[in-house]
């Protein structure tokens, strides 16, 4: 049970990581439902990204899609195939821990991709702006916790 716990909580972390990863796209222009929306137009005018730096982010990111997309997608796949057991009338325990390890491993390969990308995307922003965007992570991250904790008081 406390391996299920931990990989549910490996999984936890990784989605949340994911959901800040989606922020480096929209940084290079690319918005709407998929990219954060509003958010994500508040972290750009925010960091004040010049239109070079725009363009050479969406050239960095264009190289790494063809790679991301699929696992993307897998990933996407294996926890909806996690959700389905964990809803499935009748549900095994085994069945469950073997998916959290697909998660797991699909979710651990989006890690790198981010990693990669963010190491990239780092090297067209100011110091000033990796500093402006930490302050930002920090800050929506600060709002989540106070979420969570009003929600468990």
């Amino acid at each position: 049970m406390k391996r299920i716990l931990k990989n549910l909580g490996v999984v936890a972390f990784v989605v949340v990581m994911s959901l800040v990863i989606l922020q480096i796209p929209a940084l290079a222009g690319f918005h709407g439902p998929a990219w954060g929306g509003g958010s994500m137009k508040k972290m750009i005018a925010a960091l004040e990204l010049s239109e070079e730096q725009k363009l050479l982010i969406k050239e960095r990111l264009k190289t790494y899609e063809p790679a991301i997309q699929p696992v993307r997608r897998q990933f996407i796949m294996e926890r909806r195939a996690l959700r389905d057991l964990i809803q499935s009338e009748s549900w095994s325990e085994d069945a469950i821990k073997a998916q959290v390890e697909r998660v797991s491993a699909k979710a651990a390969e989006m890690a790198v991709h981010r990693a990669q990308v963010y190491r990239e995307v780092r090297t067209i922003l100011t110091p000033e702006q990796i500093q402006k965007f930490m302050d930002l992570q920090n800050a929506r991250d600060l709002r989540m916790d106070e979420f969570f904790s009003r929600r468990t008081n």
